[in-house]
C-alpha cells in the first residue's frame, strides 16, 4: 500500500527535471503548470506502508461508565497522517522560498491510499479524502453599493484604525492558512497599535490595555461569558490562565504569548519553532476571535460615520 499527499503550490519555483525525487520509499514530485512554467503542485508518495499503518476501520471499545456511548468505529490511529511530517514540509517550504516558492498550501490537502501489488484490502479500508478550507459561515450578508461606497470613503485615511485593520487582515490570512505563530504576531500588532499607546514594557502596556473599554469588553464577550473549548484546552499551559479566568488574566496571557512567539531567541529555547505552527492553534483561535470582535466594531463605527457619498447607488 502507498499513500499520496497532494498539495497546491504558489510562487515562481521552476524545476529542471520532470521525474520525481526518489528517497527510499518516499517520492516528491514537483509538478509544473503548462500555462505558467512554474511549479503549482507537490505530490508526496510513501510506498510500502506496513499494514498496521493502513487507514482501516477499527472497533472502539465502549466504556461502561461513560454517560454517552462512543461511536463504535474509528480509523486506525496508527495510520500514516500528513500531520506526522507536516513540520518537515514547512521547513522544506522555507528552504525553497529562496528559489522562488511562496507557499505550499497546507490547508488544501488531498490524501489517497493506493493499493500496490498483492495488497489484500478488506471492506473497512478508508481510501482517502480531500480538504479545501473555505471561509465558513460569513459574518454578514452581501454588502450593497452604498455600504461599499462608505467603505471606499472611510479607507481614505492613514490613521490608527486603518493600520490596525491592515494587521488584522494579515493575521486573518495567516490564520486561515494555518500559520498560527505568524497569525498571533500580526494580531498582536493590531492590538498594540490600538491600545498600547506607544508602551512596550509589561507593566506599562498592561496598564494601557486595562484602560481600553473596547479591548476588555471584547475579551469579556468572546472568552469569558462562555469560555470556548480553545481557551479551556490551553489554560494549564499558561501561568496567567491557570489560576483563574478574568479580564486581567487574559490580558497577561496575550501579552506573554506575544513575547513567546515574537522573539527569535524563544525558538532556540524550545518554546516555539517555525515548523510547529499547529502547536499554537488554540492560542491563535482565542486571539483572533478577540481581535475580530474589536475590528468588526471599529469598521462598523468608522463606516457608519461616513455620510452618504455623492452619486452612490444602493
Amino acid at each position: 500500500m502507498k499513500v499520496r499527499f497532494s498539495l497546491p503550490i504558489k510562487g515562481k519555483l521552476r524545476v529542471a527535471d520532470e521525474l520525481p525525487v526518489k528517497l527510499q520509499d518516499w517520492s516528491f514530485d514537483f509538478i509544473t503548470s503548462e500555462d505558467t512554467g512554474f511549479v503549482d503542485q507537490l505530490v508526496i508518495e510513501i510506498a510500502n506502508v506496513p499494514k498496521e499503518n493502513w487507514p482501516t476501520m477499527t472497533t472502539v471499545e465502549q466504556d461502561p461508565n461513560a454517560e454517552r456511548p462512543t461511536f463504535p468505529f474509528a480509523v486506525n490511529p496508527d495510520a500514516y497522517q500528513f500531520k506526522d511530517f507536516e513540520p518537515q514540509i514547512v521547513n522544506l517550504e522555507s528552504y525553497l522560498s529562496v528559489y522562488g516558492l511562496e507557499e505550499i498550501c497546507l490547508r488544501n490537502l488531498s490524501v489517497d491510499w493506493l493499493p500496490e501489488e498483492n495488497d489484500e484490502i478488506d471492506s473497512g479500508f478508508f481510501a482517502g479524502f480531500s480538504i479545501s478550507h473555505e471561509p465558513s459561515d460569513p459574518r454578514c450578508g452581501p454588502l450593497n453599493n452604498l455600504y461599499l461606497a462608505k467603505c471606499i470613503v472611510a479607507s481614505n485615511t492613514a490613521g490608527t484604525d486603518a493600520a490596525a485593520l491592515a494587521h488584522f487582515r494579515t493575521g486573518q490570512t495567516q490564520y486561515h492558512e494555518r500559520r498560527y505563530i505568524d497569525a498571533i504576531r500580526s494580531l498582536y500588532l493590531c492590538i498594540e497599535s490600538l491600545f498600547a499607546n506607544n508602551k512596550t514594557g509589561e507593566r506599562e502596556t498592561l496598564n494601557e490595555f486595562r484602560k481600553s473599554i473596547d479591548f476588555t469588553k471584547a475579551i469579556q464577550t468572546v472568552l469569558l461569558d462562555q469560555p470556548p473549548p480553545s481557551l479551556i484546552k490551553i489554560r494549564d499551559r499558561y501561568k496567567a490562565l491557570s489560576t483563574g479566568l478574568d479580564v486581567d488574566s487574559i490580558l497577561q496571557f496575550i501579552f506573554h504569548l506575544r513575547g513567546q512567539v515574537m522573539h527569535a531567541n524563544a525558538f532556540k529555547q524550545g518554546k516555539w519553532h517555525p515548523s510547529r505552527q499547529m502547536d499554537f492553534e488554540n492560542e491563535a483561535i482565542c486571539v483572533i476571535n478577540v481581535v475580530e470582535e474589536i475590528c468588526w466594531n471599529i469598521a462598523e463605527r468608522d463606516i457608519e460615520a461616513v455620510k452618504r457619498p455623492g452619486n452612490a447607488s444602493d
